[in-house]
């Protein structure tokens, strides 16, 4: 998986260390920010470059995840790039019916595992590169 870049949105520093460690060990490089308009900025500017984006759906400072992901699904240059969910929020039916039409991977924070993550990763990867 050499020279694979990854976007990881949180504003939980916690996760972001644990997802940014867990890319790092894979040889994924990335990109982690807490802010939505960060993460919208370095798609904006280097969207096709990323591989995979990773985002919380609820982040501070006015833009969401639902942001981030409607501004890479519009976008040509991101709208193939595998979306991974990482949220607490508990999703009604509806709200999820709605994300798994858009994003790839939805993942509960309560139920997390980071080696159940780093084999969606790889999976997603691997799919990409096909």
């Amino acid at each position: 998986m050499s020279h694979k870049r990854a976007i990881v949105v949180d504003d939980d520093p916690l996760v972001r260390s644990v997802i940014t460690r867990s890319f790092e060990q894979a040889g994924i490089e990335c990109f982690a920010t807490s802010h939505g308009i960060d993460a919208e900025r370095q798609i904006l500017e280097n969207g096709r470059l990323f591989h995979l984006i990773v985002v919380d759906l609820v982040l501070p400072h006015g833009h969401t995840g639902w942001d981030i992901i409607r501004l890479m699904r519009n976008n040509p240059d991101t709208a193939g790039i595998p979306i991974i969910v990482l949220t607490g929020v508990a999703l009604s039916r509806t709200e999820s019916e709605k994300l798994r039409q858009r994003v790839d991977v939805v993942v509960q924070k309560h139920s997390f595992e980071v080696a159940d993550f780093q084999a969606t990763v790889n999976g997603l990867l691997a799919e990409g590169a096909a």
